[in-house]
């Protein structure tokens, strides 16, 4: 019986459900790292497999993304749904549709990194590393002291996709609470 890889969003997603879910796998990974135990809620990092036009510019590039399920399939192996992450060079002002967006972006820290709703579902084999990554509140007094490796990202702020393109914002209500100058008790539900 001849294995089908998945081609598209509808495909994984389905390969996704038939699947067990598992509280962890071991990820493959790439030469010379060797297996990886991957666990729910880690943050790891993606290596551009060479399957898209625009991998080419990216063959340094290691996307960063959260694990937020996990599972095994009987026929492709391990199986990962990922939230994606991204770096602030990523995410520049050209892919913000408002000024408020694209100015949070802007003064976001060298290390910080934003956490958007987008989720997509790929093979466990493709994560590359698993990596620290700390959560930050600004509103505490004393902030997290992170090494040259850590990278870290704010509590309570999480962009969607604007429809399906790929320009992110942060959702409406971050909008009328900093016109209000109000306090808000919580922002957004992680």
């Amino acid at each position: 019986m001849a294995i089908v890889i998945p081609r598209n969003f509808a495909e994984w997603a389905r390969v996704f459900a038939d699947a067990d879910p598992v509280e962890e796998i071991i990820a493959h990974g790439h030469p010379p790292r060797g297996r990886l135990l991957v666990q729910q809620a880690q943050f790891v990092t993606i290596m551009p497999n060479g399957t898209r036009r625009e991998d080419v510019n990216l063959a340094e590039q290691q996307h960063i993304a959260v694990v937020s399920a996990l599972a095994n399939s009987e026929h492709i192996g391990p199986l990962v749904k990922l939230q994606w992450i991204y770096r602030r060079d990523e995410l520049n002002r050209n892919r913000c549709p408002d000024r408020f967006t694209s100015d949070f972006i802007v003064n976001g820290g060298k290390k910080e990194v934003f956490i958007t709703q987008h989720e997509t579902v790929t093979s466990g084999d493709a994560i590359y590393d698993v990596i620290p990554v700390v959560s930050f509140n600004p509103n505490t007094i004393s902030l997290p002291v992170l090494d040259s490796a850590s990278c870290y990202y704010r509590d309570g702020f999480t962009f969607v996709r604007v429809l399906n393109t790929h320009y992110y914002r942060l959702p409406q209500q971050h909008f009328r609470n900093a016109r209000s100058g109000s306090t808000p008790t919580a922002w957004f539900k992680p």
